[in-house]
């Protein structure tokens, strides 16, 4: 996949986006992308994969490599599973910045190139560099993600009453590892 010229112009594309909307960008050999903002000792990954499954043309009705929009859908390979989870994500990182809210850990997209097939890609990120310290993996459906290193679910039932608004249970503080 890193040699194919797809993937090449896919990446200089992430590139270009990353650089028109101030996020730092670093291509580590072809394998992975890094798309940053922030700065820290700790880091927050966004993990996602820009590689498809081969089309059987026979089960589309679109030309899959169009990526046409046709009443507000885009019609493509990939585009759930998963470049429009990247490019959300980066005009996210760009609102975050935006918002003036002080980071307190560097957030990271890294966008692997092997999903679909050999997953090559992360071996060989995590023998260059340093993985994130908490992650969760963007995949798909966005923004239904499935959390690594942890996962927690809370749920409060109350009764029904007539108290007035305020003056009943309220939640405080919820907290999690990130």
């Amino acid at each position: 996949n890193r040699k194919n010229p797809e993937f090449i112009k896919q990446k200089e594309f992430l590139r270009a986006l990353a650089q028109r909307l101030d996020l730092r960008f670093n291509d580590v050999d072809g394998y992975v992308q890094e798309i940053w903002i922030g700065e820290g000792k700790e880091s927050f990954g966004l993990m996602s994969h820009s590689d498809v499954q081969p089309v059987d043309f026979a089960g589309w009705f679109r030309d899959p490599w169009s990526g046409a929009i046709i009443d507000g859908t885009i019609w493509g390979r990939g585009a759930i599973d998963d470049k429009g989870p990247i490019v959300a994500i980066m005009y996210g990182m760009r609102a975050l910045l935006d918002s003036g809210l002080p980071l307190k850990k560097k957030l990271v997209l890294l966008v692997g190139t092997d999903e679909e097939s050999a997953n090559d890609d992360l071996a060989y990120y995590l023998k260059k560099c340093k993985p994130p310290d908490q992650s969760i993996v963007v995949d798909s459906n966005y923004p239904v993600i499935c959390a690594e290193k942890g996962w927690c679910g809370v749920w409060l039932e109350l009764p029904r009453t007539s108290v007035p608004p305020g003056k009943g249970p309220c939640i405080v503080d919820i907290n999690s590892g990130f």
